[in-house]
């Protein structure tokens, strides 16, 4: 159920342009995410519920998708033994198959993604955020596709493309030596003892 009118969210997306400031919306519904394209959003975070017209919305109006898959992998892998409410297990294992159904109609359509975790939620952990781009290969997306929403889509939803998600003259150099070819296997980046070196504006870190 939508918390918010369709004209309290413009006025607060409309608001935080001004300043200027990126907006998110926090959406799992179908009805929240079109009041919340309809808003201006830049981003959808979740967006368990896509259809055809809010995915050609989202395209017009270039608005990112967020899925976190890391969320929903992470309360039915743990489940009700590990402590988690049985509703919330429940509910998750009810909406996963249509969250990453309407994940990939969007990909598939041209809508830009950027990686998150929605970090904070049962067992899904600051630091693990590249277990999220295991999941994304693991629900259809190649290992470049999902090296890309970590990185250069990323940078692109926060406006810091000029300075970050790439590497090229100009840059801050943040970047990774790993042991290994990622776009052979994304699970490398999982593996602490198979990062080698970490760069930050290129100074080892």
């Amino acid at each position: 159920m939508p918390q918010l009118d369709p004209e309290e969210l413009k006025a607060g997306v409309d608001e935080a342009h001004k300043i200027p400031l990126k907006t998110c919306a926090h959406s799992q519904s179908l009805e929240g995410t079109r009041i919340s394209v309809a808003a201006g959003i830049d981003s959808v975070e979740h967006g368990v519920s896509l259809d055809d017209g809010v995915i050609e919305e989202m395209l017009k109006r270039e608005v990112f998708l967020v899925p976190t898959l890391s969320a929903p992998f992470n309360i039915m892998a743990q489940g009700v033994q590990a402590g988690i409410p049985v509703e919330y297990v429940e509910k998750t294992r009810q909406v996963n198959d249509a969250h990453v159904e309407a994940l990939n109609r969007a990909r598939k359509a041209g809508v830009r993604i950027a990686a998150g975790t929605d970090a904070g939620t049962p067992f899904n952990l600051h630091g693990q955020n590249a277990n999220e781009l295991v999941l994304l290969v693991e629900n259809g997306f190649s290992a470049a596709e999902a090296l890309a929403c970590a990185t250069s889509r990323a940078a692109e939803l926060l406006d810091l493309e000029d300075i970050l998600g790439s590497i090229s003259p100009g840059k801050q150099a943040d970047f990774l030596i790993v042991d290994g070819n990622p776009l052979a296997d994304i699970r490398i980046l999982t593996d602490q003892n198979r990062i080698w070196n970490v760069f930050k504006g290129g100074v080892e870190s």
